[in-house]
């Protein structure tokens, strides 16, 4: 599970601060741009083999200031 919310949104694009298992001490930051491109910007420091970066990437629901991704 991941938590996120934006940090930014200007003309063209969307940045988002995720953070693994909700620790705020340990963010990622990712950026989604409007041609459909996305990308890591940070790591988190609690991220070692990039699998919530992944989930962040793919989950962040970018109609929406922020939330939570959770999967099985």
């Amino acid at each position: 599970m991941l938590t996120y919310k934006r940090i930014c949104q200007k003309n063209n694009e969307l940045t988002y601060e995720f953070y693994p298992d909700g620790n705020l001490k340990a963010p990622g930051v990712v950026v989604f741009y409007l041609d459909g491109t996305k990308e890591i910007l940070k790591d988190s420091e609690d991220d070692v083999k990039g699998y919530y970066s992944g989930h962040a990437l793919n989950g962040i629901d970018i109609t929406k200031e922020n939330g939570t991704v959770a999967w099985c």
